[in-house]
């Protein structure tokens, strides 16, 4: 079975429920670092913040991605290597 792939109803709602959370800390975040009457050094970690956790609401539909794209064909033999006699 897939790593990133479950049967699970309780892992499949708890991926939904931590999506939902990163989602609402990207939004929360963002708008936090869009208030003027914080310094820069403050706003910019803010931003950061807020990228790293819309980041984080996509890491399932990437690993998924990445899976299917990275799964060995059905060639058992790399094309550059040689087999010694």
């Amino acid at each position: 079975m897939s790593r990133t792939r479950t049967h699970c109803p309780a892992c499949t709602t708890g991926q939904a429920i931590s999506t939902f959370t990163f989602a609402v800390f990207a939004v929360l975040l963002a708008l936090a670092s869009a208030d003027t009457d914080q310094g820069l050094g403050r706003r910019a970690a803010l931003m950061v913040c807020a990228a790293l956790s819309a980041l984080a609401v996509v890491r399932f539909p990437v690993a998924r991605l990445l899976a299917r794209h990275l799964q060995p064909s059905g060639n058992t033999r790399s094309s550059h290597l040689t087999e010694a006699p």
